[in-house]
């Protein structure tokens, strides 16, 4: 039996498809999810109780995930952060390594390899998923 992981993911992305998918694939897997379509929402959530990790879309209106991850840099430095971007192929290679550079701890391009995605997210909250769906979709 594999262990149940308890680290709480918050996900972040503007679009209701790709939200819903991530969210339900990781509650899925075992872990407690708190999504959100907006940033500014996500970091109100972030500041009452911070989670194991933030996974967010780079581009959203408002505050896209470079501002998400500056300001998480800032309140709370040692908060995992995964970015995934739906960006044109070549400026999403671009955009993806800068947030890299920034301090996010993975970069995903959509559709995103979920099977890679859930190894990070043990990796990074050392929490294994309590199951894989083995189905290959993704988002």
């Amino acid at each position: 039996m594999n262990a149940v992981p308890s680290a709480e993911i918050v996900v972040i992305d503007d679009h209701p498809e790709h939200l819903d998918y991530l969210a339900t694939l990781l509650r899925r897997c075992g872990y407690a999810v708190d999504a959100f379509r907006s940033a500014q929402a996500a970091l109100r959530r972030v500041e009452q109780r911070a989670p194991g990790l933030v996974i967010t879309d780079v581009f959203m209106p408002g505050m896209d995930g470079f501002e998400v991850l500056r300001d998480l840099r800032h309140a709370r430095p040692e908060l995992p952060l995964i970015a995934v971007s739906g960006k044109g192929p070549q400026d999403r290679a671009i955009f993806l390594k800068a947030m890299q550079q920034l301090g996010a701890c993975a970069g995903f391009a959509k559709p995103i390899d979920m099977a890679a995605l859930l190894d990070a997210v043990a990796r990074v909250t050392g929490a294994a998923p309590s199951h894989r769906r083995s189905n290959g979709r993704s988002t």
